[in-house]
């Protein structure tokens, strides 16, 4: 009788992994199969455990899919008041530069640029990757 495999957690996007799976290339071999259901002459909790992994999986799946609807509008959010959130953010570095007597005002003024800068960058839509058009470092 063959001993039960054991799971290790999977990692977004991979499948669960037997431990001691045959390694191809480096990288544990991953069916193209997922590895749900008994093990063959494993003790009965494999059967639950591969059920728990598929509802794990099913919810995980359902997250990603609910956290890229919350993203995508908020993009569109960001794009739509993006003059509006611009000027409070003037208006706050204002504040604080006459609060601080404008000991801080050139740190106040790269905080509020970057600020702008990377509510631009977030409220562009995104485009996916298209092979070489990616400069070499940027996600």
């Amino acid at each position: 009788m063959a001993p039960a495999a054991r799971y290790v957690p999977r990692l977004a996007g991979a499948m669960p992994v037997p431990v001691g799976a045959a390694r191809i290339g480096g990288a544990p071999w991953i069916s193209s199969r997922p590895a749900y259901g008994p093990v063959e002459g494993a003790d009965p909790m494999s059967e639950q455990r591969a059920s728990l992994w598929k509802k794990f999986d099913e919810f995980a799946d359902r997250a990603t899919e609910l956290a890229d609807k919350a993203t995508d509008r908020a993009r569109e959010l960001a794009a739509e008041h993006n003059d509006t959130i611009d000027a409070k953010l003037d208006r706050a570095a204002g504040y604080l530069d006459e609060k601080t007597g404008g000991k801080y005002s050139d740190r106040i003024g790269t905080g509020v640029g970057k600020a702008k800068e990377s509510l631009d960058r977030f409220a562009e839509p995104e485009d996916p990757p298209s092979g070489s058009d990616r400069p070499t470092g940027q996600r």
